[in-house]
């Protein structure tokens, strides 16, 4: 189903979201900051919440301040039991993300496998444990044993686990669906054009041929850095220091501190934006309007890790880190007291086909298998965010809602991509199904 623009680009909440990223590169000069991070949030809140935010929101509040995420928000006020932990439910895993510095306990004698290493916890997983550790806030089921393998395939439609999703209005269940439907497309549609690895054309004829969605095909070109983790901190800032040609003042070195903390927070930086190949004459571009190139080219020549792209495409992904952020921060969010609607629905949306090209030209999604699911897709194309949070912490979230919904997720991964979330274990999967469940 395709969402196209009404002869109003603006007449409803998702028809504007889709109208503002369209517009907003060229509008902000491709220059991404804070405020454009503010109205991609508000812009995708307002259209997840449609007429209908009594459901995230108390009374009398219409919007998420300013900057500030929808979960954070509700746990800040207690919405809904927000920030009170979540209710004891048997059977149901934690699935927490670890964060930096916090202490987990792995014990390898009770552990069936390492699956901690990928950062998410264990307790009330039965399949990782070889005895019960009886954790208090997740314990197992009543029953003995490992749950069985459904038999027969896996369902196409995921079964409810919400014990209020169909209480809900039905506007505000499209809305939900339509918004993240279209931000999961919005984001493949963008790593479509991605590179897979960093590297760059050697000369001007060839960065002009790189795929690109930027309808006007503008040769403003951005510079971007990729932690190798080969560098130093100090290695880093002094290369940039001397390629970029823009003094060493304190200044100068405050905002190349900022772009190498940046670099190893999310794993990637813009370094500079200018245009290729303009007559250096133009005094609009300054003197060092023609070097981007040769500064890639400098930059790649010692190992590092390096990117010259259009710069609309560069916001674009820029844009689509904020939505990956936000489609994480859904999954901690409320629907009144409600915490698993919106993961249903996150879950659902990534197991079925993708609905557009937020471009109308994305590359082809086809795959050996058919049909590249959504889930697959991320999966494929991850290493574009190589340290931002989003994609383990979603799969963490969507799969701890039932047996059914990690049975299928994973085996949806393995099956396409030949991949799987670290804190899943295919090889359990398919050593208890039985030869007849395998394709």
């Amino acid at each position: 189903m395709a969402h196209r623009l009404s002869q109003d680009p603006r007449s409803d909440p998702l028809s504007d979201l889709r109208f503002s990223l369209e517009i907003m590169p060229g509008s902000r000069k491709f220059v991404f900051n804070a405020s454009a991070r503010a109205e991609i949030l508000t812009k995708l809140n307002a259209s997840l919440m449609g007429s209908n935010q009594r459901y995230f929101l108390p009374k009398g509040v219409s919007n998420v301040p300013q900057h500030q995420l929808l979960s954070e928000y509700q746990a800040s006020i207690g919405f809904g039991g927000a920030g009170k932990g979540e209710p004891v439910v048997e059977g149901r895993p934690c699935s927490h993300i670890f964060k930096k510095g916090e202490t987990c306990y792995r014990c390898k004698d009770c552990a069936l496998d390492d699956s901690c290493s990928g950062g998410c916890c264990d307790c009330g997983d039965e399949e990782a444990w070889r005895h019960n550790i009886n954790c208090e806030h997740h314990p197992y089921t009543s029953s003995t044993g490992l749950p069985e393998v459904p038999p027969g395939p896996l369902p196409d439609i995921l079964p409810s686990v919400s014990p209020t999703v169909q209480t809900l209005p039905q506007p505000l269940k499209d809305s939900m669906h339509r918004t993240i439907a279209f931000a999961v497309d919005f984001i493949l549609d963008v790593l479509d054009y991605s590179p897979d690895e960093a590297s760059i054309p050697v000369n001007e004829a060839d960065l002009r041929l790189q795929p690109s969605a930027d309808p006007m095909m503008k040769d403003m070109f951005c510079l971007v850095l990729w932690n190798d983790d080969k560098h130093s901190y100090d290695e880093v800032k002094t290369v940039i220091m001397e390629l970029s040609g823009k003094g060493s003042g304190p200044e100068r070195e405050r905002e190349v501190d900022a772009m190498v903390r940046k670099l190893e927070d999310e794993g990637r930086v813009m370094v500079d934006m200018n245009v290729i190949n303009t007559n250096p004459s133009t005094a609009m571009h300054g003197h060092h309007h023609g070097k981007l190139l040769e500064m890639g080219l400098a930059m790649a020549q010692i190992d590092l890790g390096v990117t010259i792209r259009r710069a609309y495409d560069t916001f674009c992904e820029q844009a689509a880190a904020v939505i990956l952020e936000w489609l994480l921060d859904i999954t901690r969010a409320r629907v009144g007291t409600d915490q698993l609607v919106l993961r249903e629905v996150l879950a659902a949306e990534f197991l079925l086909p993708r609905r557009r090209d937020a471009f109308g030209f994305g590359l082809s999604n086809k795959g050996a298998a058919g049909m590249i699911l959504p889930i697959s897709a991320a999966t494929i194309k991850e290493s574009t965010y190589p340290d931002a949070p989003g994609l383990h912490e979603i799969y963490a979230s969507i799969i701890s809602l039932s047996r059914i919904h990690k049975l299928t997720i994973d085996y949806t991964l393995a099956f396409q991509t030949g991949k799987t979330v670290p804190c899943l274990r295919i090889h359990a999967l398919l050593k208890n199904m039985q030869s007849s469940d395998i394709v």
